[in-house]
């Protein structure tokens, strides 16, 4: 009889077990229900995905666009650090630090805002749908994703700008041409 009960132990830790020709199948009273779920958050993180990558490529947009406008409006002082014998390197340097700081703030909004919005989504899945687990997970991986994203565009985007002004001579930075 212990092999009886080493068998029933297996089985009861496997959903599905086979043991030569006869095959077991368990569920409960919750697995009709955990495996709809499933399929709806399955739907549902393929939907995200991509709705995701069209914010998080809208986003980059609008920081590119920022950043640009705001080296740009400041094409006059690249010209005359420029005169003054600063290399592009350095130029880059000192308009760096400045796109770093609009893409930290950047970060920390959007970090803020998708804490809370995941936080009322789980919430509202909890209290309505009557689901006990929590679906959609927001930790230290996310936020590292944002804030390499955030750099990421703020970093290239500030290169080509200064990239493109610093390139000219500094007489046609200055006179804006």
């Amino acid at each position: 009889m212990p092999e009886l009960s080493e068998d029933i132990r297996k089985i009861a830790l496997f959903s599905t077990k086979n043991f030569g020709d006869i095959s077991f199948n368990l569920e409960n009273q919750i697995s009709p229900t955990l495996e709809m779920a499933n399929g709806i958050v399955e739907d549902v993180a393929s939907i995200a995905l991509y709705v995701g990558i069209g914010f998080a490529a809208f986003a980059g947009i609008m920081l590119s666009n920022f950043i640009g406008s705001s080296v740009t409006r400041q094409k006059l002082k690249i010209g005359i650090l420029r005169a003054l014998g600063a290399r592009s390197n350095d130029v880059f340097k000192i308009f760096f630090s400045e796109s770093l700081l609009i893409a930290l703030i950047s970060f920390l909004v959007s970090a803020a805002v998708s804490y809370f919005v995941i936080f009322y989504i789980n919430q509202l899945l909890r209290d309505r749908a009557g689901l006990r687990v929590t679906i959609f997970d927001y930790g230290v991986r996310q936020i590292a994703f944002l804030l390499a994203i955030n750099v990421f565009v703020a970093t290239v985007s500030s290169y080509l700008h200064i990239r493109s002004i610093a390139s000219k001579r500094p007489v046609d930075a200055i006179r804006n041409k």
